[in-house]
């Protein structure tokens, strides 16, 4: 389509998403600096180089800065320091004509009257008028405008956008179908690090950049948390500290069968996707919980430990194989199908906890036993280091 776009002259074309509800196709790019003409000029460059990367639909300057015609005065400011004025009050005076000054509210006849003195319309609807408004210096003489500053007809800015005290210009960036955000800031800081900017003028990641941040600190704290109140659920009803160790081992099982999923796939890890690795949390460790609790039941009973772990083994093939399958299964319509809310796809949450559960069945029955005999042992270990401490004899006061 852009191809075959006619170039007018006058005419700019954009090809891009148009208004993104995700966000997950568009990134900004903030510019910052003094004056709104510089950034402009640079914002047109930044754009420029970065519609040339493969990687963009196109990038363009999301602020509204041509605005319509207006009459600017350019103050002389050799004139103004011979008087000893300064703009300012060049600027206030043209103020208190055009817009007048608020008074005292006045009450007449029971009602509370606004009252605003300023210059009548004849006087001020006519640039020589205007020009003629004498500002008065320290001394008390008049001096006309005319004589401090010039007129310019001009087009002025239809947006001025400052944040943090800093004057900003957006520009805004179209991502190419199958390009995330992440990708897209890599390419944007290596493009832009090839610019030179002016003293005192810069660019950061945009407003997107930092609510991405934040939604991702969101995310693995959910994650984080989800993984402590899994532990200590476990830790209460195996009453032991060491024992949820075992079953917590099933979690890494499951990430690398994520990862493996997405990677084979092509799927980002999005905001869905975070979302299934805190539910593949709380579900991924029922397969170690129902192993290990069988042989500590056996164990309780006086079976020896290698025993008891390959007949919890046999025992609980069936049902662990019964609980992941109806699960994977379960998740195989929302990974392969295109389903999604506010174009926001579901396929990732699927994706995750069907490719975690798959890896984490297959490895459950290995590494948990042999997670189960490395925390037995250590535990034993401490125990009889604990029983030397205790039971060691003291030496005497006078001994050498």
């Amino acid at each position: 389509m852009r191809e075959a776009l006619p170039d007018l002259p006058g005419v700019r074309t954009r090809i891009g998403w148009g208004d993104d509800p995700t966000g997950d196709r568009t990134i900004s790019v903030q510019l910052y600096g003094e004056e709104t003409e510089v950034l402009q000029g640079l914002a047109e460059e930044v754009a420029r180089r970065l519609e040339a990367q493969p990687a963009f639909l196109s990038a363009y300057d999301s602020e509204d800065t041509e605005g319509s015609q207006e009459i600017r005065l350019a103050t002389d400011r050799a004139a103004l320091a011979r008087y000893g004025l300064d703009a300012g009050t060049v600027g206030g005076t043209l103020a208190f004509a055009m817009r007048g000054v608020e008074l005292p509210r006045m009450w007449e006849a029971g009602h509370d009257v606004s009252v605003r003195a300023r210059f009548q319309e004849a006087d001020r609807d006519d640039l020589d008028t205007l020009l003629d408004f004498p500002v008065f210096t320290a001394g008390g003489s008049a001096v006309p405008i005319r004589a401090l500053a010039h007129p310019q007809v001009t087009r002025g800015w239809g947006t001025i956008h400052r944040e943090q005290r800093r004057t900003g210009l957006s520009v805004q960036v179209d991502l190419a179908e199958g390009v995330d955000s992440g990708q897209a800031f890599g390419l944007v800081e290596q493009v832009l690090g090839e610019i030179s900017f002016p003293r005192g003028y810069g660019w950061e990641q945009g407003r997107q950049f930092a609510e991405q941040q934040e939604s991702d600190d969101a995310q693995n704290f959910a994650i984080l948390l989800s993984l402590v109140l899994v532990f200590l659920l476990m830790g209460m009803l195996f009453e032991s500290f060491t024992l949820p160790l075992c079953v917590i081992t099933t979690v890494p099982m499951a990430l690398l069968g994520v990862y493996w999923t997405l990677y084979l796939t092509g799927t980002p890890l999005d905001l869905m996707g975070g979302i299934g690795l805190v539910v593949l949390i709380g579900v991924v460790v029922n397969n170690g919980i129902v192993l290990v609790d069988l042989v500590t039941h056996l164990r309780s009973e006086g079976v020896e430990r290698a025993e008891a772990l390959a007949l919890a083994g046999r025992r609980r093939l069936r049902p662990i194989l019964m609980t992941a399958l109806t699960t994977i299964f379960g998740c195989l319509p929302m990974a392969v199908g295109s389903s999604a809310f506010l174009d926001i796809p579901y396929a990732p949450l699927g994706r995750v906890v069907a490719g975690g559960m798959t890896t984490a069945t297959f490895l459950t029955l290995y590494f948990v036993p042999l997670a189960y005999t490395l925390v037995d042992d250590g535990r034993a270990a401490v125990w009889r280091l604990l029983d030397f401490a205790r039971h060691r004899p003291i030496p005497p006061e006078n001994a050498p």
